[in-house]
């Protein structure tokens, strides 16, 4: 019973740690004459950065986007996925604890698209150039830290606390169900 929200509240930590902290860095690779040279981490970013620089240049609904969707929206489900386990059935109803779970399972798999898109943006900042007369060549590398990893961790930990709510939650309605019926036959 306790495993349920310690694991939740990991899960926050995690997306807090995910958010604030640098998720990935961009090295510039030069190569000449045998000779290799990285800049980096040149650039670096997380998700709270992305936000805000979103916001400075003006791109209102990216920001907007990352800020509710990438970071306040884990929390959210979470804070809801606790409710929907600690409440007690007179302040959340079986129906609307329910309906909670269902809604989280099915709108809750859309935190894969950050993942997704964390992906998607590594492999297009993947640049490089070559030199058509020599080994010379410059390349832009995305490097993924350990934040970046911890968000996936995250969301896939958050998933899989949604099905174990939501699984619970109708093995209690069934057993509930079976247990009115076997008093009713008695």
């Amino acid at each position: 019973l306790i495993l349920y929200p310690c694991v939740a509240v990991s899960a926050m930590i995690l997306f807090l740690y995910a958010d604030v902290c640098l998720a990935t860095s961009i090295n510039f690779v030069f190569h000449a004459k045998g000779q290799t040279l990285t800049v980096g981490p040149a650039l670096a970013f997380s998700v709270v950065i992305i936000a805000i620089d979103s916001f400075q240049a003006k791109a209102y609904l990216i920001a907007f986007c990352i800020a509710g969707m990438s970071i306040v929206w884990p929390f959210v489900k979470l804070i809801a996925l606790l409710a929907a386990w600690q409440a007690p059935e007179f302040m959340m109803s079986w129906r609307l604890r329910g309906r909670l779970l269902v809604f989280l399972d099915e709108y809750g798999k859309w935190s894969l698209m950050d993942t997704w898109l964390g992906i998607l943006a590594l492999a297009c900042y993947k640049l490089a150039w070559h030199s058509a007369e020599s080994d010379a060549f410059f390349m832009v590398d995305p490097v993924p830290n350990m934040p970046f990893f911890m968000f996936v961790f995250a969301s896939v930990l958050t998933l899989a606390l949604g099905h174990v709510a939501s699984g619970l939650h109708r093995r209690a309605l069934e057993w509930d169900r079976g247990h009115e019926e076997h008093a009713a036959a008695d």
